[in-house]
């Protein structure tokens, strides 16, 4: 199989927005919290608990007729907090979960092995989080009631660099 490129192609403007807010959440130095509180105008809504994550779409970047998909992943999402106030830092593990591709990456793939949850934050209304390093990212919008979350993820396996969109469900608290 050919070497695939590592380069993000170019993202719809929608893709663009998505990024760049990605870029707030997980960014160095811009973080919402001031000495651990959080700075005015922030707000947090409580994530943590259990949660199943699937993602059906996911495509080679660099176009191609692979379609890959993760199913069956549980992140088990806990929320740090500050002198008992729940603040934006999410840490956490996955168990479970299988990555499975058709077309030209059929075969590629198998259990997912159990990651921590890193480099996590949410708030107002957005969730960003990687699962095991930055080799694969997520971000995105929470529902109101913050049971649900729905947004883009990149994925890197090997050489290959997948995107494409997530959605998480709480399964419990």
């Amino acid at each position: 199989m050919p070497e695939r490129s590592r380069e993000a192609p170019a993202r719809p403007a929608a893709g663009r927005l998505l990024a760049a807010a990605a870029a707030l959440l997980l960014g160095a130095g811009c973080s919402p919290e001031v000495d651990g509180a959080l700075a005015p105008g922030i707000t947090v809504q409580p994530v943590g608990g259990t949660w199943a994550y699937t993602s059906s779409d996911l495509r080679l970047a660099g176009g191609g007729a692979a379609v890959c998909g993760v199913t069956g992943l549980v992140l088990q999402v806990e929320q740090l907090r500050h002198n008992g106030q729940i603040t934006q830092t999410l840490t956490g593990t996955t168990s479970g979960g299988t990555l499975a591709c058709s077309g030209e990456l059929s075969g590629t793939g198998g259990p997912i092995d159990r990651f921590p949850l890193v480099k996590g934050n949410t708030f107002n209304g957005n969730i960003a989080f990687s699962i095991g390093s930055d080799d694969w990212r997520s971000f995105g919008t929470l529902s109101e009631s913050a049971d649900s979350a729905s947004g883009q993820v990149w994925l890197r396996h090997g050489s290959i660099r997948l995107e494409g969109t997530f959605v998480a469900r709480r399964t419990s608290r």
